[in-house]
């Protein structure tokens, strides 16, 4: 997900609008994603179920970021289309990651953990929230869980040496799914207390961090795809 412009100037909602530098930064984050899904897209019948699943939520976070880029330049919220996203996301990249667990039990919580998930989005959007706020609540959550997730999975791929971790597609896209929501949580659980100078240089920060998660998914679907060629040999 693309990171949300720090609150600051007013205008007709409440947050910059980019221009020199940041608008040239935002364009580069926006357009980042698409580095994985054509890689993606290119290697398509290699892929198996679950990294073709990882796919769609990748054209979905591309749909995302091209809308929220329309919005904040013609200075309306793009914070509605984010709660909505955020349930979203949550639900494929669980089923996705429940699909590496070795273990049943994890993989059936993994699972399960969806419904609460988006029950919580859902209250968050029509109880709790605002739709035109920043979702710093349900985002953070959903940061932490991935943390989890991620780590988790990654402390339990059975490797018996480098090389071989570096060839597991699971591997990369672990280790992205860690470095997105590392530099999410940072940046949502830090949004309403930091002073807008600081939570700029966050912002930024959080920006290269999905620039570098892009580039290991993309590293991810190659691997992924190499697989697949030796298996089919």
């Amino acid at each position: 997900m693309p990171p949300i412009l720090p609150d600051g100037q007013r205008t007709e909602w409440d947050g910059i609008v980019p221009a020199g530098n940041m608008l040239l930064f935002m364009i580069v984050i926006a357009s980042s994603v698409f580095l994985p899904l054509i890689t993606g897209l290119l290697l398509f019948k290699r892929l198996g179920p679950d990294m073709r699943l990882l796919l769609l939520l990748l054209m979905i976070v591309a749909m995302v970021e091209c809308y929220t880029f329309y919005l904040v330049m013609n200075h309306r919220s793009p914070y509605w289309v984010h709660h909505l996203y955020a349930p979203i996301e949550y639900s494929l990249i669980a089923i996705v990651f429940s699909f590496w667990q070795q273990k049943a039990l994890v993989r059936k919580l993994i699972r399960v953990s969806i419904p609460p998930f988006v029950i919580f989005c859902l209250w968050d959007i029509f109880g709790g929230g605002d739709l035109h706020d920043l979702n710093a609540l349900t985002a953070s959550v959903a940061y932490t869980l991935y943390v989890g997730i991620s780590a988790y999975t990654l402390v339990n791929l059975d490797h018996k040496n480098i090389r071989s971790t570096f060839n597991d597609y699971r591997f990369w896209i672990g280790t992205a799914l860690l470095v997105y929501s590392a530099g999410g949580l940072a940046y949502f659980s830090f949004h309403h207390t930091v002073v807008v100078d600081y939570l700029v240089q966050i912002w930024v920060i959080h920006g290269i961090l999905n620039i570098v998660a892009y580039l290991m998914y993309s590293v991810g679907y190659i691997c992924q795809a190499r697989l697949w060629s030796r298996a089919g040999a």
